[in-house]
C-alpha cells in the first residue's frame, strides 16, 4: 500500500512538473503580428481605406493571444487615417486619406502574459489618376466597366451613363 501511495505522489508531482513546463513554454513562445492582406494595401486620396492586423501566439495554437492585448503605434500614419485597437488582439488603420505620400510606422503588441511582438509597415497613398478614366472611355468607345472604389470624384454612374468631370478632388 505504501508503494502505491508513493507512486501516486510521484505521478502527481510529474503532472505538476509537466504543467509548469508547458506553462513556461507557452509564455516563452511569444507573439507574432500578422495581417490577412500581405501588408498594407495601396490607398487613394479621398477613398475609404482599411488595414487590419492581429497578434497571435507564435507557437502552439491557432488561437487569440492571452488578453488583454495592448497595442502601441510609433511613427506616423497618413493624414485622415486613425489607429484603433482592442484588447483581444486586433488593430486597424482606417479612414479616408487626405494626401498622397508614404508613411512608415511600427506597431508593438503586448499580451496579458507580457509577450511582445513588433512589426514595421509602410502605407502608400496615391492620387487617383483621372486621365486613366478618360483613356478607358476613349479606348472602349463609351462602354465602361469601373470599380466604384477607383471612380474619381465627382464622377458618378447613373445606369448606364458615366457622368461628371474628373477633377482629382
Amino acid at each position: 500500500m505504501r508503494q502505491q501511495w508513493f507512486a501516486a505522489l510521484a505521478s502527481i508531482a510529474s503532472i505538476a512538473t509537466v504543467a509548469a513546463i508547458l506553462a513556461t513554454s507557452a509564455s516563452a513562445a511569444g507573439l507574432v503580428i500578422g495581417d490577412n492582406q500581405g501588408g498594407p494595401p495601396k490607398g487613394y486620396v479621398g477613398q475609404s481605406y482599411n488595414f487590419g492586423m492581429y497578434a497571435v501566439p507564435s507557437e502552439g495554437c491557432h488561437c487569440d493571444a492571452p488578453p488583454p492585448v495592448t497595442w502601441q503605434l510609433t511613427g506616423s500614419i497618413p493624414p485622415g487615417l486613425s489607429f484603433t485597437s482592442n484588447t483581444v488582439g486586433n488593430a486597424t488603420v482606417s479612414g479616408t486619406p487626405q494626401q498622397a505620400g508614404a508613411s512608415e510606422f511600427d506597431v508593438t503588441a503586448t499580451d496579458g502574459t507580457g509577450n511582445t511582438a513588433s512589426h514595421h509597415y509602410t502605407i502608400t497613398i496615391d492620387q487617383i489618376d483621372t486621365t486613366a478614366v478618360d483613356q478607358i472611355v476613349t479606348q472602349v468607345g463609351g462602354v465602361v466597366t469601373i470599380l466604384q472604389r477607383f471612380l474619381p470624384c465627382p464622377l458618378t454612374i447613373l445606369n448606364p451613363i458615366l457622368t461628371g468631370r474628373p477633377s482629382g478632388c
